[in-house]
């Protein structure tokens, strides 16, 4: 026999579930733990190991989740996104996290701005792309008083070709190689060097 699936307000008068949990689920799917899908089995198969059986008792339907989102535009979301599980557990050590940004502000005030540099490696998604293309990664920086070092481009190939030095590219530019284009360890290491140039 089928059970009749059960709306909010009788989901909370039978488990006593509270608008306490559905935020906890909110909270999940923003640390990319995910909802139990619809058709996971009755004892929520789908859910994480991170809720207690008696939340998981209480489950939450996307159609509840929805109105919820209705009642709290205030809440903002966002489609989750994988996250390896170190970094996971790394987010959580706050403390750890605190002591390391008071150590980061005790070295900026000791230093001067042009020997300040940040390294953002964005969150821009790549696309692959059919056809000729050769791969080149550059990598460039800029201190916090405007001082920039000068290009460090890594071109794929085996070898460099005496096409690529005889252009008008300044003096100052390195050029290196890797098979695939992309920084490694060695052409990280070569370009710490050349960063103090």
């Amino acid at each position: 026999m089928q059970q009749r699936r059960r709306g909010f307000r009788e989901t909370y008068a039978r488990y006593h579930a509270d608008e306490h949990l559905v935020k906890k689920y909110i909270r999940l799917i923003k640390q990319g733990k995910g909802l139990p899908k619809p058709e996971s089995d009755s004892t929520g198969g789908a859910m994480n190991a991170c809720i207690s059986i008696e939340e998981e008792r209480a489950i939450i339907t996307y159609l509840q989740l929805s109105r919820f989102k209705k009642r709290y535009p205030e809440i903002s979301f966002k489609k989750e996104k994988p996250k390896e599980i170190i970094r996971i557990g790394a987010e959580l050590q706050i403390p750890e996290i605190q002591a390391w940004f008071a150590e980061y502000r005790k070295v900026i005030r000791t230093q001067q701005k042009a020997r300040l540099y940040n390294d953002e490696e964005g969150e821009k998604a790549y696309i692959l792309q059919l056809g000729n293309k050769e791969s080149l990664t550059a990598v460039d920086a800029i201190s916090a008083a405007g001082k920039a070092i000068p290009s460090f481009l890594i071109l794929s190939a085996n070898i460099l070709l005496e096409d690529y030095t005889a252009s008008t590219l300044n003096d100052d530019i390195i050029l290196t190689r890797t098979s695939s284009g992309y920084n490694n360890a060695d052409r990280a290491f070569q370009w710490l060097q050349h960063f103090n140039w």
